[in-house]
């Protein structure tokens, strides 16, 4: 469809000018509908398929601490849960201690998914993330099992085991 805007405005301004307010309103409603006519005619494209979205059990890991010894999550009694949608993640990450659950960390934000590249960009976190920092990880997927390995540079510093909830 070639549409003409000059031709547009000029049909507005003559409107306006002739104080044709009941005529002026029905040409931009028709007006603001051409885009949605057009856009129905156009053929649906499928979403890329995205294997991370959905939840995810923390199932096990460990970090590197800072007098670089790994730290395994089990001696820690950590579980979290992480869910992911088709642009952002989200994760709360709890810790038992005497029975008792407490708050150990959480971060949201939006991610890129570059082959089995992922990378997360928290714009919230408990834990002090500045602006534009960026966790990235190599990942696997084994069934249900979503296997991770983030680097701060060239150092692997973290591993852990997803399992998937949905």
């Amino acid at each position: 469809m070639n549409i003409k805007f000059t031709e547009l405005y000029r049909q507005i301004g003559r409107l306006t000018k002739a104080k044709n307010f009941k005529v002026l309103g029905l040409f931009c409603i028709t007006l603001t509908s051409i885009p949605l006519a057009i856009g129905q005619n156009q053929p649906k494209q499928e979403p890329l398929h995205n294997p991370l979205i959905g939840s995810w059990a923390l199932f096990d890991g460990k970090y590197l601490n800072e007098n670089k010894q790994w730290v395994d999550y089990k001696t820690l009694n950590l579980s979290a849960i992480k869910l992911v949608s088709a642009t952002h993640f989200s994760f709360t990450t709890m810790k038992k201690e005497g029975g008792k659950k407490t708050f150990w960390a959480s971060a949201s934000g939006h991610y890129e998914l570059i082959n089995n590249q992922y990378t997360e960009f928290p714009t919230l976190s408990s834990f002090g993330v500045k602006p534009g920092e960026s966790y990235r990880f190599l990942f696997m997927l084994k069934e249900n099992e979503w296997h991770t390995q983030r680097y701060d540079g060239e150092d692997l510093v973290e591993e852990e085991v997803w399992k998937r909830l949905d």
